[in-house]
């Protein structure tokens, strides 16, 4: 009998998320939202690991950084901020998985042992996600772009404002 691996049948959902997410060009909707905010960088990347984060904890890492990382470079041309740095951010911030067994591996194993109830999970980790979305917002806008420019990583090309991104969701094909 042919078992399916739910980390590969999640991930495989995921990615095809990801894959409606930018072909029915809601991905352009989240874009032009968010090149609206002229609250700043700092705001900017607020929202960004934000709504990363609480994304990651129902679809996978791969795919949310799929969804906005596709539209994340453009959109932070658009309102003046470095496209390295926000990318950098959603990236991170797929990582800030801790409420939800679904959300990440280690997160479902813990659930399976019985001796962790999802309550117990969601408010902790409600918790643990607020505290990682204040210090990566911090340090993506205080100390990155320090890093970055020891990396040399300021002199990537950036795209226009109107470029099409390149797909980032051509690891889920």
């Amino acid at each position: 009998m042919l078992r399916a691996d739910a980390t590969h049948v999640g991930s495989a959902g995921g990615c095809a998320l990801a894959y409606g997410t930018t072909t029915s060009k809601f991905a352009d909707v989240i874009a032009e939202q968010l090149a609206q905010i002229e609250e700043g960088v700092f705001l900017f990347l607020l929202i960004l690991i934000t709504v990363t984060c609480f994304t990651t904890e129902l679809v996978s890492n791969v795919a949310t950084v799929s969804i906005f990382g596709a539209v994340t470079a453009s959109t932070a041309v658009m309102a003046g901020h470095d496209p390295v740095q926000c990318s950098l951010a959603v990236t991170f911030a797929a990582s800030f998985a801790f409420m939800l067994p679904m959300a990440t591996a280690p997160n479902m194993v813990g659930y399976s042992t019985g001796k962790i109830s999802l309550g117990f999970m969601a408010k902790n980790g409600f918790a643990v996600n607020i505290v990682c979305i204040i210090i990566g917002t911090c340090w993506m806008a205080f100390v990155a772009p320090s890093v970055l420019q020891q990396g040399g990583y300021w002199n990537l090309p950036i795209p226009k404002a109107n470029e099409q991104v390149t797909n980032s969701s051509s690891i889920c094909t």
